[in-house]
């Protein structure tokens, strides 16, 4: 830091020991006459500038379009989001409703069966579980069911006011055939 106050103050010096002050101050100025830029030059670097700034100002213009336009399409997704969501709340509502139908129907083709055998049937797939009922109904009617009864179908012999839902459906064409 010496060294430096030391070209500091030598530098003062020398000033101090010019005898004329303003001959110097006056170069000075004559050789920043000199050191000035041509206009032309000035002129095409400002439009250069000009220029790039009116690129700069487009390129940020078409960045914020598409910022919007990104927007735009997030908002459509979340609305195509929210009808996805819609289609699913209404998909569980009917699998629910098929499960309790699925599980209602197995207790009516349980409940068909013998306290004693409805263990060993309660883990068959809803659909064999049918065909497994109407067969056992099938030969196991074979003394109640009348003349008209079709082997394949379960017992007739009930009215149709004493039969539940499915009994009905399961015996529609022998009650068709009853009452023709």
């Amino acid at each position: 830091m010496d060294a430096i106050d030391q070209d500091v103050k030598m530098d003062q010096n020398a000033d101090q020991n010019t005898p004329d002050a303003s001959a110097n101050a006056s170069a000075d100025h004559n050789s920043t006459k000199n050191d000035t830029i041509p206009y032309h030059r000035f002129k095409e670097i400002n439009d250069q500038y000009k220029d790039l700034k009116d690129k700069l100002s487009k390129i940020d213009q078409e960045k914020e379009a598409m910022r919007q336009k990104k927007l735009e399409e997030d908002g459509k997704l979340k609305e195509l989001l929210s009808e996805k969501d819609n289609v699913i709340n209404d998909l569980k509502v009917k699998a629910e409703s098929w499960d309790k139908y699925k599980a209602d129907r197995r207790d009516v083709l349980l409940s068909k069966l013998p306290e004693s055998d409805r263990e060993d049937f309660a883990d068959l797939k809803l659909s064999q579980l049918e065909k497994v009922i109407s067969k056992l109904s099938g030969s196991n009617s074979g003394s109640t069911a009348t003349a008209s009864d079709s082997p394949k179908r379960g017992r007739t012999d009930l009215k149709m006011k004493d039969m539940n839902r499915d009994q009905v459906r399961e015996n529609w064409e022998d009650i068709l055939n009853k009452h023709s």
